[in-house]
């Protein structure tokens, strides 16, 4: 394990899923102070260690690499880029549990009531991917 000092970082919780818990659960990360929530959102892009994989975490990312975040009102808006949708979305459980993971890790911020997660400037991107549903733009 990499032991870097963690002076001048904020710790954070980053959401995962974990099938032996049943639920979402997180880990805790150590993120520069400016952006936190920029920099929380990229930690879990980056994925798990291998010591939380050996625990049972498991990341529902679906090639989202490049993102943008706002914070409007309380509202944090975040907006993906998803590179390869056809070979690395899965299945609607895929979908939610990176929504989900997504929104309790900006929702700990005290700057932050609420997500509003947009995939390839679409919206409703849970129901579109699936359900062929015409897409809503972001807001």
């Amino acid at each position: 394990m990499n032991k870097k000092p963690v002076k001048d970082k904020l710790a954070v919780k980053v959401y995962f899923i974990n099938p032996n818990i049943d639920d979402y659960v997180y880990v805790i990360r150590h993120v520069d102070k400016d952006s936190p929530l920029k920099n929380t959102i990229q930690e879990y892009l980056n994925g798990l260690t291998p010591e939380e994989k050996k625990l049972g975490f498991e990341s529902s990312n679906f090639g989202n690499e490049n993102f943008t975040v706002k914070i409007e009102n309380h509202i944090a808006k975040i907006h993906f880029t998803a590179n390869d949708l056809t070979k690395d979305l899965r299945s609607p459980q895929q979908v939610i549990d990176f929504t989900m993971a997504i929104i309790l890790t900006a929702e700990q911020f005290d700057a932050v009531n609420d997500a509003q997660i947009c995939v390839n400037n679409t919206y409703n991107y849970e129901i579109t991917f699936f359900a062929n549903e015409e897409s809503v733009d972001c807001p």
